[in-house]
């Protein structure tokens, strides 16, 4: 009995000898699954053919939904789904629109980033001065800051070894570029509420000198960078809560930094073109 043979290519392909021959070797192997798919890849030829129940599609007859679940798993885009009430189409708008939103958040989180940790060392830098240390206040020179937390000071050590290790030298501003977003956290917290009357001159927006609201801020705006950091899912979280709060603190920083963090800001559009019922995303 004749084996069935079945073969797509992906593009167009004239009837040359050449082709002819590639295809009756295919024909002569096909009892052997196996040496099959492993001489074909050897070859190299047509690239997007895949075998499928010993007959071969294109990558185009694949579904979309299958190239996503490869590409970013089944489990991350489950959540998807399940907003969408299981439309592929809907789910795979949505996830889109996580990503823009996400990107945009981000690009907001980056510039408020640089903004809090320039503010809080300019204060600690005139801090230090007051105190008559002649070193920046990243080398410690007073032990504050390792005496009063010991994760700080692993921070800093850390800090300066990466420096190192990326061929620079101990600059303080290289120090500073290189710690994380928890470090100015850890400033603002209790343990460092000897810092704060001198950190809080910084944040010229702000209208009270209790840091509890403000670490309190900070903390969220952590968390919430953290999770976009690690390209999590964002759909169930305030999102405009989460931009009035960025906003906030840029504004306590400086309300006309708040005001030109917002102008440049594409969140609100982007909140605008959440995906709509036909699952298409607004450009």
């Amino acid at each position: 009995m004749q084996s069935e043979f079945v073969f797509i290519c992906p593009q167009s392909y004239e009837l040359s000898n050449q082709v002819s021959r590639v295809c009756d070797r295919l024909f002569l192997e096909m009892q052997n699954p196996g040496r099959l798919i492993g001489s074909f890849e050897l070859q190299g030829r047509f690239r997007g053919v895949r075998r499928k129940n010993n007959k071969f599609m294109s990558n185009e007859q694949l579904s979309q939904w299958e190239l996503l679940e490869r590409m970013f798993s089944s489990e991350r885009l489950r959540k998807y789904l399940e907003s969408t009430a299981g439309n592929k189409e809907k789910a795979e708008a949505l996830y889109v629109w996580n990503n823009r939103v996400s990107a945009a958040m981000w690009e907001q989180l980056a510039f408020l980033e640089v903004a809090i940790r320039n503010t809080i060392s300019l204060q600690l830098e005139r801090r230090y001065q007051k105190l008559g240390c002649s070193q920046h206040w990243v080398f410690d020179p007073s032990g504050e800051l390792a005496s009063s937390n010991t994760k700080a000071r692993d921070q800093l050590r850390q800090a300066k070894n990466q420096v190192l290790s990326n061929g620079q030298s101990l600059e303080p501003s290289q120090i500073i570029s290189e710690l994380p977003f928890g470090f100015w956290h850890l400033l603002l917290s209790k343990k460092f509420r000897h810092l704060w009357p001198d950190i809080a001159d910084g944040f010229v927006g702000l209208n009270t000198r209790n840091p509890t609201h403000i670490s309190r801020l900070l903390g969220d705006l952590r968390w919430f960078r953290n999770r976009i950091g690690h390209h999590h899912s964002i759909l169930h979280i305030n999102l405009e809560e989460k931009d009035s709060q960025i906003r906030a603190m840029s504004s306590y920083i400086d309300p006309e930094f708040g005001n030109w963090l917002e102008q440049r800001s594409r969140v609100k559009k982007i909140l605008l073109a959440y995906p709509n019922s036909s699952g298409i995303v607004a450009p």
